[in-house]
């Protein structure tokens, strides 16, 4: 157990959760969430004196969402405060009012999902655990508020992966997100950005009404990568539009897999942590792809039209050749005939300091683009 002013995380055996859960409402213990990833913390108080308690500037992680509560339909309370957990890694705060939220109370309590306050954000988290319990999307769970909530509200949604936000159509309450290279941010006012990093070249707006967005980073299963789950990785990452929030992408130990992440059109950002064979990041368009972790790609890049890619260790054949745009920057060693026939691609080699080795015959029979070693 982990003591935290006034509350403690425990860490308990899998699926020993809801027997724990019981045992502690029968002496008063109030259960803030449970998950493996996300922890929860909430109190009655001024925010800046709450944040001190729990050393909030302190903790790190992916993404957090922070709430300061107007009370207006349920009683001041720790219990009533926002975030709101009702799911494995989920939380959910929301500002506006629902007006169906009884009657949706009795519906969610029939599907498993009973609320324990009278607030309506309560009730806002429970559908979208219970859409997540039934298969939905994150994206999914949040177009299904715009059909079964009424009132008027904008939520913001957090789970393991990412987080989402959802603007009701009548667009009363205040909003806007702020978006760079490196975060997403979302607040009620400008004025929260104001001390972010790179906000003066941030993308700001506001929601549009009876929208959803939303931003994941997608994993796939930790073991050696099947032809179908390659497949479908591909085909989800060539689904991606500019447009889209999806923009971090993960995928793990493809143990030599060829073809992992290619003819992608679209400004993504997609991480394999592993090795991989042939052709990875190959017809590359707009995505920035990094090759990291054991670090070593096959021919791969193979041909690349523009976008970056990344590989954080040794490359083999034909890195980067017919290349006709992008940048591929190599941060080991490039085996032969790398960038052979490059038609405008520019490639950057960074030499392996431990080794010296460099590369083999580059840029033989280039016809246009450029290249560069570097230390």
């Amino acid at each position: 157990m982990r003591r935290i002013d006034t509350h403690a995380v425990l860490t308990l055996p899998e699926g020993s959760e809801k027997t724990v859960e019981a045992f502690m409402a029968e002496r008063g213990i109030r259960v803030m969430g449970y998950g493996a990833s996300m922890e929860i913390f909430k109190e009655v108080g001024l925010p800046k004196d709450v944040a001190a308690r729990f050393g909030i500037r302190d903790m790190g992680g992916s993404h957090g969402i922070g709430h300061t509560r107007m009370a207006t339909e349920s009683a001041v309370t720790t219990l009533g405060a926002h975030p709101f957990s009702t799911g494995d890694d989920q939380c959910l705060v929301h500002n506006g009012s629902l007006s169906n939220h009884n009657q949706m109370r009795r519906v969610l309590t029939l599907k498993g999902f009973p609320t324990k306050t009278q607030n309506d954000t309560e009730v806002a988290a429970c559908y979208i655990s219970s859409r997540l319990a039934e298969g939905a999307n994150l994206g999914q769970a949040l177009e299904g508020t715009l059909d079964d909530l009424d009132g008027f509200f904008t939520a913001v949604v957090g789970t393991k992966n990412g987080f989402g936000v959802v603007r009701d159509p009548i667009a009363c309450k205040p909003a806007v997100m702020a978006k760079t290279d490196d975060y997403v941010a979302f607040g009620s006012e400008y004025r929260a950005f104001a001390n972010l990093p790179g906000i003066d070249s941030a993308r700001v707006r506001e929601p549009e009404p009876a929208a959803v967005y939303f931003w994941e980073r997608r994993r796939c299963r930790p073991s050696a990568m099947a032809s179908t789950e390659l497949r479908e990785l591909n085909q989800a990452l060539q689904g991606q539009k500019d447009a889209t929030n999806q923009t971090n992408w993960v995928t793990e130990n493809p143990r030599g897999a060829h073809a992992v992440a290619v003819g992608l059109d679209a400004l993504i950002e997609v991480t394999v942590n592993g090795s991989t064979g042939y052709h990875c990041a190959g017809m590359n368009k707009q995505a920035t792809v990094k090759v990291t972790g054991l670090g070593r790609a096959g021919r791969c890049v193979r041909p690349m039209m523009s976008g970056t890619v990344i590989i954080e260790g040794d490359a083999s054949q034909y890195a980067g050749a017919t290349g006709h745009g992008g940048l591929p920057v190599i941060k080991g060693n490039a085996s032969s005939r790398c960038g052979i026939s490059t038609k405008g691609i520019d490639i950057v080699l960074v030499r392996d300091k431990r080794t010296g080795h460099g590369v083999g015959l580059h840029g033989a029979i280039g016809q246009s683009g450029r290249s560069g070693r570097c230390r």
